[in-house]
């Protein structure tokens, strides 16, 4: 599953489906930044709304790097927190946002 907060670009999955996804919204490879939480940067409201029109999960920055820290730590992903509308980033309908089932977190 690939997930965005608006800036970055995150694949819950694995690295290759984060760059096939990057790739399918135009960015380059080399813009990859292979950091704590390995991620492309997003630039602008047009990479946004593209990222988001072919699939990926709008949530916070806070929920993003705690899914993805804890699925560091434990070897395996786990559920991020579910937004209502009316709570949501954007305001957006992010039910079903999941890492994975176990609970960790």
């Amino acid at each position: 599953m690939v997930l965005t907060d608006g800036r970055h670009l995150v694949s819950t999955s694995s690295l290759e489906e984060l760059h096939d996804f990057a790739a399918g919204i135009g960015l380059k490879r080399e813009w990859f930044q292979d950091h704590r939480i390995p991620h492309y940067d997003l630039f602008g409201t047009a990479m946004v709304r593209k990222a988001l029109s072919l699939g990926a999960l709008k949530t916070t920055t806070r929920e993003l790097v705690r899914c993805l820290s804890e699925w560091r730590r434990h070897g395996e992903l786990v559920p991020a927190r579910r937004f209502s509308r009316e709570e949501s980033p954007g305001g957006s309908d992010v039910l079903g946002l999941f890492c994975a089932a176990r609970g960790y977190g």
